[in-house]
């Protein structure tokens, strides 16, 4: 009589029932070891039988085993590989940008911008102490991931300074003074002072007579002073007529 085939045995749990002549046997199931009457589940992964994959953990379960890949790993039925979670353009904050590591992720705030809890916020150059005073000569705006410099009269900004213009240049403005003057250039403006020879008359330079120099005439006796443009005057000899 086949005692499996009519039910008429009695095998612990996790065994299977096995016909031999004139009785039967009870065998453990693969992953279960006998112990007296019971059939008891093997910890594969206590006992060192199983290897797993680099980057998981063996965990045991009823009658078996699975390996697990670490957080940040997904298998690919032999290896635990990693997962490039900044493939997906939502795993970063706006502002930022995602570098994949070995198992996670960084975010890194982008140029202007610093981490506050999830988040990557503006900074406020204008009003941040550390990095000192900016816009010399000028007015510092705050501006998206950056600042700009809106400049005081006679500078022009280069984005984030104030650099002082050259009125003097002539690529500038090659007549932004008087005639018979020189153009001086200073920090946000110029200054144009009279050549030598000439005297400031309102807004023109004007020669100056040395020969009608009230402390007398730049000429020696017997020669005339013949005035010319600029710092000096001729002195004609005088020649008396017949």
């Amino acid at each position: 009589m086949d005692e499996c085939l009519t039910g008429n045995f009695s095998c612990p749990d996790n065994s299977t029932c096995t016909n031999i002549d004139g009785s039967y046997e009870c065998t453990c199931n693969p992953g279960f070891v006998g112990n007296g009457s019971l059939c008891l589940d093997v910890d594969e992964c206590s006992i060192g039988f199983i290897q797993c994959p680099e980057f998981s953990n063996c965990l045991n379960t009823v009658g078996s085993f699975v390996c697990d890949c670490w957080e940040g790993y997904k298998g690919n039925n032999t290896d635990c590989e990693d997962i490039d979670e900044c493939q997906d353009n939502s795993t970063c904050p706006e502002h930022s940008t995602c570098i994949n590591v070995n198992g996670s992720h960084l975010c890194s705030c982008d140029f202007g911008f610093s981490s506050v809890d999830v988040l990557c916020v503006d900074i406020d150059e204008c009003s941040d102490m550390e990095l000192g005073e900016l816009c010399t000569n000028g007015t510092c705006k705050n501006a998206i991931g950056s600042f700009y410099c809106e400049c005081f009269k006679g500078f022009l900004s280069n984005g984030t300074e104030c650099m002082d213009v050259d009125e003097c240049s002539d690529f500038l403005n090659p007549s932004v003074c008087q005639h018979h003057s020189t153009c001086i250039n200073i920090p946000g403006s110029y200054r144009c002072p009279c050549n030598e020879g000439f005297i400031l008359n309102g807004t023109e330079c004007e020669d100056v007579d040395e020969c009608n120099d009230p402390d007398g005439t730049p000429c020696p006796e017997y020669a005339i002073c013949n005035n010319t443009a600029g710092p000096s005057s001729a002195c004609v000899p005088w020649v008396q007529t017949q």
